[in-house]
């Protein structure tokens, strides 16, 4: 179980190497919401989560496995493709593609703008990164997204620059501290480990 974030690419190349070492092994991949996420491993119904999102619970171990940035994204032709580098400063003039503020992730976002003491202006809202970039693909406005979900647009319309005042995102795996984890969750873990280095997103094993 996993953030859709991170659940739209990375998890599937993961699962698709796990496969090729273990094809005895039926796997079941569900994306959802922080507390749907935490809600599957409490209730033992899913072994192994990854989320993007911090989760705060004594009965669940978290051990971080990746880093991502913040990035912007605008069309390419946007006047914001002028930049070089982009802080929040530059986004004053233009609206965004924002999260509800009752999210996670439209928590994170919202403080980040309040930090820096900056306007924080909302064009529309959706419900996660991924509609956001969909959004943006068809050159609806701008967003800041995660760089995990921007491992699913590899051939977007738009352009992507790293936001230098946000903190990194780390991403977590997540899951009981009773129970050990069954040999096949260790080797989906290291196919996991495995795409993350390849796509330079990895941080060292800390279990």
């Amino acid at each position: 179980v996993c953030s859709p974030s991170i659940g739209q690419m990375l998890i599937p190349l993961a699962i698709a190497r796990f496969r090729d070492g273990s094809p005895e092994v039926r796997v079941h991949l569900q994306c959802l919401s922080h507390e749907l996420l935490k809600e599957r491993l409490l209730s033992r119904q899913m072994e192994l989560g990854v989320s993007i999102l911090p989760v705060d619970h004594p009965s669940l171990h978290t051990a971080p496995i990746a880093k991502g940035l913040i990035f912007c994204i605008f069309p390419r032709r946007h006047p914001l493709a002028q930049h070089e580098t982009l802080c929040l400063r530059d986004l004053r003039a233009h609206p965004l593609i924002a999260y509800p503020r009752d999210t996670p992730f439209g928590i994170r976002i919202e403080r980040l703008f309040a930090e820096h003491d900056e306007p924080m202006q909302t064009a529309m809202e959706v419900g996660s990164p991924q509609d956001a970039c969909a959004l943006v693909h068809a050159g609806a406005g701008v967003a800041l997204v995660d760089e995990f979900s921007l491992q699913a647009w590899p051939d977007a319309h738009f352009k992507a620059t790293a936001l230098q005042e946000a903190p990194p995102v780390i991403a977590d795996l997540v899951y009981l501290r009773t129970e050990p984890l069954s040999p096949a969750a260790e080797a989906f873990i290291r196919a996991l480990r495995s795409v993350l280095i390849e796509r330079k997103l990895s941080l060292p094993s800390a279990r």
